[in-house]
């Protein structure tokens, strides 16, 4: 027999940010999972596999930084297309 205990996991309350979290459609996630795709995050190309990595990236945020979750999220998305512009910038100035 395990020896493991057990801790208790409680959901936070079902709120309007989570509701937006949770209830996005897959179809929702495909251009944000491009993005984290160009900033390095290793995402499948099934629909459930974007939609599951952006939830899970979203709710990370969410969990951090609370109510000013999208802030956050957005920053991070137009950083990664910063980035890769000005890459692609050095790339064609070489």
């Amino acid at each position: 027999m395990s020896t493991a205990q057990h801790t208790a996991f409680t959901l936070p309350p079902l709120n309007d940010d989570l509701r937006e979290i949770l209830g996005r459609p897959n179809f929702a996630c495909a251009q944000i999972a491009e993005v984290l795709r160009i900033g390095g995050a290793d995402i499948a190309g099934k629909a459930e596999d974007e939609q599951a990595t952006v939830i899970h990236w979203m709710l990370s945020k969410y969990s951090t930084h609370g109510a000013d979750w999208w802030t956050h999220c957005r920053g991070e998305l137009q950083a990664i297309l910063e980035s890769a512009k000005a890459s692609a910038e050095e790339g064609d100035a070489a």
